[in-house]
C-alpha cells in the first residue's frame, strides 16, 4: 500500500513541478543563446546580464517551490476536503504520512538534477566551474578523506536537514488542525514552540558533545582542527538530524492517529 500512496503522491506533485521543470530548461536554453549574442554583440550584454540575474533568481526560487508544493501536498491531502477520502483509506497513518515525507526527498531531488542539467545547457563547458570542483576535491583529499564518501555524507546530511524543516511544517499543521478555530494561528504557534524546543536541545547536546570531546574549545580557538575532529562534528550532525527525522516524523504520526480533527 505503501508503494500505491508514493505513487499517487508523486503524480500530483510531479503535475505541479513540471511546468517549473520546463521554465527552467527553457529559460537555460535561452540563457546559452543570449551569451553566445553577446560574445558577438556587445550591445547585447547588458540584456544577457539581466536575463542572468532573472535566472539565479528562478534556481533559488526553484528550491522554494519544491517546498511550498511538499507542505501543499500534504495539507490538502490529509488536513483539507481531500482529508475526508485519505484518511479512510485502509492503511495506517504512518504510511501516508511517510509517503509525503519520501515524496518530498525525491521531488527535492529531482529538482537538483534538473537545475544541474539546466545549468550544464546554459555554460558547459566552464573551466572556472571545474577548477572549483577540483579545488574543492584536493582540500578535502588533502585532509585524508575520500573525497566521494564526503560528497555523499553532505547530500545525505543537506537531504535529511530539508526534510527535517519539513516535517517541522508537517508537525506544527498536525498540531494547528486539533482546533476548530484559527488552525493556522495555532500551527504557526506550535512551530515556533517546535523550532524554539528544538534549539534547546541542540545546546543540550552541544555541551554533551563538548563534554565528551574537551578538546573542541581549544582545537577551534588555536585553529588546529584536525581529520578525527572533523569526522566527529559530521558524526554528530548525523545523529542530531536522525534524531529529528524520527521525533518530528512520530509526533505527527500519533497527533494525526489520536486528535485528527477534519471539521
Amino acid at each position: 500500500m505503501l508503494n500505491k500512496l508514493i505513487k499517487y503522491d508523486f503524480k500530483s506533485m510531479f503535475k505541479n513541478l513540471m511546468p517549473l521543470y520546463l521554465i527552467l530548461i527553457g529559460f537555460s536554453i535561452l540563457i546559452r543563446i543570449s551569451g553566445i549574442a553577446a560574445n558577438h554583440f556587445s550591445i547585447l550584454k547588458v540584456p544577457a546580464g539581466t536575463l542572468t540575474i532573472l535566472y539565479i533568481m528562478l534556481i533559488f526560487g526553484s528550491f522554494i517551490y519544491t517546498f511550498i508544493v511538499s507542505i501543499k501536498r500534504f495539507y490538502t491531502n490529509i488536513l483539507k476536503d481531500e482529508g475526508y477520502l485519505t484518511n479512510t483509506l485502509p492503511v495506517k497513518k504512518s504510511n501516508i504520512v511517510l509517503s509525503k515525507i519520501l515524496n518530498s526527498g525525491i521531488f527535492l531531488i529531482i529538482t537538483v538534477l534538473i537545475i544541474i542539467l539546466a545549468l550544464i545547457i546554459s555554460y558547459f563547458p566552464n573551466q572556472e566551474v571545474v577548477n572549483i570542483f577540483n579545488g574543492l576535491k584536493n582540500s578535502i583529499e588533502s585532509l585524508g578523506y575520500n573525497f566521494i564518501v564526503v560528497l555523499l555524507f553532505m547530500i545525505v546530511y543537506m537531504l535529511l536537514g530539508y526534510l527535517n524543516y519539513i516535517q517541522i511544517i508537517y508537525t506544527s499543521l498536525a498540531f494547528g488542525q486539533m482546533h476548530n478555530s484559527n488552525k493556522i494561528v495555532y500551527s504557526f504557534v506550535s512551530g515556533l514552540i517546535i523550532y524554539t524546543v528544538a534549539q534547546i536541545f541542540n545546546l543540550i547536546t552541544l555541551g554533551l558533545f563538548i563534554v565528551i570531546f574537551p578538546d573542541t574549545i581549544d582545537m577551534v580557538n588555536t585553529n588546529s582542527v584536525t581529520p578525527s575532529f572533523f569526522t566527529q562534528i559530521f558524526l554528530y550532525g548525523m545523529i542530531l538530524q536522525i534524531i529529528y527525522f524520527v521525533a518530528y516524523y512520530v509526533i505527527t504520526t500519533v497527533v494525526l492517529n489520536k486528535k485528527l480533527n477534519l471539521e
